[in-house]
């Protein structure tokens, strides 16, 4: 889990490949070295999905566009 790394990372000597934004803010909050990889990396696809019952639910069409509009950021 990304949730616990910046208390790992910062007290050992592991390497974290992460997404560029996580990467930041964990740098921001952790005394972290970052370094960019010494390879070209395909960008991170993230989808969304949902069963058929929810697809026109208020609540859920709320939530999900919620999150689409957080991560298009």
């Amino acid at each position: 889990s990304y949730l616990a790394a910046g208390w790992i990372l910062e007290d050992t000597d592991s390497v974290l490949t992460a997404p560029s934004r996580l990467i930041e803010l964990l740098a921001k909050k952790f005394a972290l070295n970052t370094f960019a990889t010494p390879i070209s990396l395909p960008k991170l696809s993230i989808v969304q999905v949902w069963h058929e019952r929810n697809h026109k639910d208020e609540a859920h069409m709320w939530f999900r566009h919620l999150v689409r509009d957080i991560l298009q950021q």
